[in-house]
């Protein structure tokens, strides 16, 4: 991988992501653009004369601008590349539409707030970017902190599907020097079990360990894992559809809060 596309809104969340994503880019000769895509809030006032809309469409411009400027400017001495600031109506649309057209190999951006209750994610710029982007995506929780990436989990559903993000990762954890360990949450009986090196008779990859997680909830079953294998990243591919509902679903969002604090991988093809 050598290109990465910044996705920004200048928040808190996003320079700490700009901060990891720097520290990603510094390690392994990455080059980083950053996009920063707004919505004109005044669009909808059908009553005012067309030369005021313009003067305010000019004008909002203008600040975006000096906005990332001043969010770029202790960084610039570092590996950032082309900055691009447009107006777009559906920002996580134009997020993929440039991840399209400028082949990106990793989208990195910041997901706000460590233990964000799920409701708040589901419908989000990020959570729409996860689901429809053309490369992975790796979204930075606002508590983050960069260190050296050595152990990836992926949760999996056990389906088929997971072929091609499997071979994605792979390939990315070999560049990063990074294992591998897959990780299932089931959350019938026997809870609080936790089962390692399980044999999988069905699976069809290959692994250095999998281990079999019992949970009322799959983000707690997570946590768990997580806490205790010192994991540096999760991935898990987003049209695996049964354990993206059931991590995403809104019927478990009022209850379950995300308590990750490590960077969260998303393969989407």
């Amino acid at each position: 991988m050598k290109k990465i596309l910044f996705p920004t809104d200048c928040s808190i969340a996003a320079e700490n992501a700009l901060k990891y994503a720097l520290k990603l880019a510094q390690a392994f000769s990455y080059t980083i653009d950053v996009l920063r895509v707004y919505q004109a809030p005044f669009r909808l006032e059908n009553d005012l004369p067309p030369e005021i809309i313009h003067q305010r469409i000019e004008k909002e411009a203008q600040l975006i601008q000096e906005e990332v400027t001043s969010f770029l400017k202790p960084y610039m001495n570092q590996v950032i590349g082309e900055i691009t600031v447009l107006d777009g109506a559906y920002i996580a649309k134009e997020i993929v539409e440039k991840a399209e057209q400028k082949k990106y190999d990793l989208i990195v951006m910041g997901m706000k707030g460590e233990r964000n209750v799920l409701d708040k994610m589901v419908g989000s710029v990020t959570t729409h970017t996860m689901r429809n982007a053309p490369c992975p995506v790796l979204a930075i929780p606002e508590g983050a902190k960069y260190k050296s990436i050595e152990s990836i989990a992926y949760a999996t559903d056990l389906g088929p599907d997971d072929r091609h993000a499997v071979e994605q990762l792979m390939v990315m954890a070999g560049f990063l020097g990074a294992q591998v360990h897959f990780v299932h949450v089931e959350t019938s009986p026997d809870i609080g079990v936790m089962e390692d090196r399980v044999k999988i008779d069905n699976y069809p990859f290959e692994y250095v360990d999998f281990t079999i997680v019992n949970s009322p909830a799959v983000w707690k079953g997570l946590d768990q894992y997580i806490e205790k294998k010192d994991v540096d990243i999760l991935a898990l591919f987003a049209p695996q559809r049964g354990l993206w509902e059931r991590l995403f679903h809104t019927s478990l969002t009022k209850q379950v809060a995300f308590r990750s604090e490590i960077p969260l991988l998303v393969f989407h093809h």
